[in-house]
């Protein structure tokens, strides 16, 4: 949203535009740690995540206010296609907020979007 205030466009271009920008901002984080051994999850209260190459420290913040959940090797090069299924469905982010785990189900979904999309 403060993307949008700044840009001062409509709310369909605003509504287009933050969420280019997420997505872009994402992209940047996941392909830039595509060559760390471990990948982790990070996840805000309000559902708001991201990946990245290390456990999230900002001493801005209280000690745990975004939880970093390291990511299984099943997601494979999925990642993309679960922080998609994460911000279209905020209450499965807070729910990987509240128990500090991915759920089994939604890894799976995601393995099998993949095998789909190979076949």
């Amino acid at each position: 949203m403060v993307l949008s205030r700044f840009l001062g466009a409509s709310s369909s271009v605003r509504t287009t535009t933050t969420r280019t920008a997420a997505l872009l901002f994402r992209r940047c984080l996941s392909s830039s740690t595509t060559n760390s051994t471990i990948l982790y999850l990070h996840v805000g209260p309000s559902g708001d995540c991201w990946t990245g190459p290390s456990i999230y420290a900002a001493k801005h913040l209280q000690p745990d206010y975004v939880k970093s959940i390291p990511l299984p090797s099943q997601v494979g090069n999925n990642i993309e296609s679960l922080l998609e299924r994460l911000e279209d469905d905020v209450t499965i982010a807070q729910q990987i907020y509240d128990t500090a785990k991915i759920p089994d189900e939604l890894i799976d979904d995601i393995k099998k979007g993949d095998a789909a999309t190979t076949v």
